[in-house]
């Protein structure tokens, strides 16, 4: 990677990092739980979590009645949990049944994650979920060492073709609006109340973390929210 796209990677990741921690599983108590779900917040009048970037990975039909953002850091577990044990079995429920648009945005908070995030998003967007998928899977696998070389040699055996830096990601981030295009949903997220990974919005409400303990949650949420009155 070019030296000033490095150089700024690193600079928000270390700014990220200063806010943002995966969000830790606990067991449940009878007075708190490891998922919290809280209005989102309005500090940004004019942002709304569902206007979409041009970084967003999108799964399910446009037209669903409920939309579900997950901001996800490719290195946090608890993330990666959510994605290995729990999203198959959310998507053949919600997304699959065209109840649920579910978006996926990059909230990296290491500079392993910043990469990653990075070079996922030079791919075809037809690729992109399937790489995010396939590296919550091996995060010990390229996540150390040389990024540079470690995240594409994992995304080949991920997509099944091969992958280089310099055939698929050295034009890409070498665009000089590239980073500013990859890193504007986790600001924007940092502006306002994204403080963890991973954070959900569910048609505008907040749940943060993942629990095995509590799987269920996120699907009580969206339940809660296809039951709702529709708003004239």
């Amino acid at each position: 990677m070019k030296k000033t796209f490095l150089a700024a990677a690193l600079a928000v990741v270390a700014q990220i990092a200063m806010v943002a921690a995966p969000a830790a599983s606990q067991e449940p108590t009878s007075s708190s739980a490891s998922m919290i779900s809280t209005p989102a917040p309005a500090a940004q009048s004019d942002w709304k979590v569902e206007t979409p970037y041009d970084t967003d990975v999108v799964l399910g039909s446009t037209s669903a009645p409920v939309t579900v953002v997950e901001y996800g850091s490719l290195t946090c577990p608890h993330c990666a949990d959510f994605q290995n044990k729990k999203f198959d079995s959310f998507k053949k429920e919600w997304i699959d049944s065209g109840k649920v648009k579910f978006v996926f945005r990059q909230f990296p908070i290491d500079q392993s994650a910043m990469a990653a995030a990075a070079l996922v998003h030079c791919l075809p967007m037809s690729e992109q979920h399937q790489a995010i998928n396939g590296m919550y899977g091996s995060i010990k696998e390229w996540a150390v060492g040389d990024l540079k070389a470690t995240i594409p040699a994992q995304l080949t055996k991920i997509l099944g073709r091969d992958v280089t830096f310099e055939k698929d990601f050295q034009s890409c981030v070498s665009d000089e609006g590239f980073q500013q295009i990859v890193l504007k949903p986790a600001f924007d997220g940092m502006k306002n109340g994204v403080q963890a990974t991973p954070t959900f919005f569910v048609n505008g409400e907040k749940i943060v973390g993942f629990s095995e303990a509590q799987p269920r949650t996120i699907d009580d949420l969206v339940a809660k929210k296809l039951a709702a009155p529709a708003s004239k």
